[in-house]
């Protein structure tokens, strides 16, 4: 995700000679395998040299590392709804889940568990979350949320004892 600054490097950079006087503005990039793949894993050189006044080439070669600092990505519900009268599994909510890695691709198959504050409070109304992960080869982790909303679904009873007669107007 970060681009590395050669000008920046170079400024850090300082050159002697036994004989010339040469200074920081001396110095030039010879040859840079970095700039080109700044985006592809792996790692390049960036050769910077010096000439004296005699033809007398010094040469430094930075290894420049580009590592994979991105996690994958979810896609999915942050939020489903239920009747506290269905069953609605684990299994059936991770289902509903992707996630890709801009390296890797698909890292679905790879989602698992975290947390589970759901599971034996499906039939109790009430909010809970379930919080899954997924982890590229890289070891860059990211989560997801899912908040399960539990709602009451079974409508009022009504109990006439004694013969007792109820008149309803609308729109009570």
């Amino acid at each position: 995700t970060q681009t590395w600054n050669i000008t920046n490097f170079k400024t850090t950079l300082s050159v002697t000679d036994n004989y010339a006087s040469l200074t920081n503005a001396d110095i030039t990039v010879k040859t840079d395998g970095y700039t080109t793949n700044k985006s592809n894993l792996g790692t390049y050189n960036v050769v910077f040299a010096v000439v004296d006044p005699s033809g007398n080439e010094g040469t430094f070669t930075k290894q420049v590392e580009v590592i994979d600092d991105v996690p994958p990505v979810f896609s999915g519900p942050t939020v489903l709804t239920k009747p506290n009268t269905s069953i609605l599994t684990v299994n059936e909510i991770k289902a509903q889940l992707t996630a890709t890695d801009a390296k890797e691709g698909n890292k679905t198959a790879q989602i698992t568990v975290l947390e589970d504050k759901y599971t034996g409070n499906g039939n109790k109304v009430g909010n809970y979350t379930i919080t899954f992960q997924v982890q590229d080869s890289k070891g860059n982790k990211s989560t997801h949320v899912v908040t399960i909303s539990v709602q009451d679904n079974i409508p009022p009873v009504w109990y006439i004892q004694d013969g007792v007669t109820f008149k309803i107007v609308p729109p009570a």
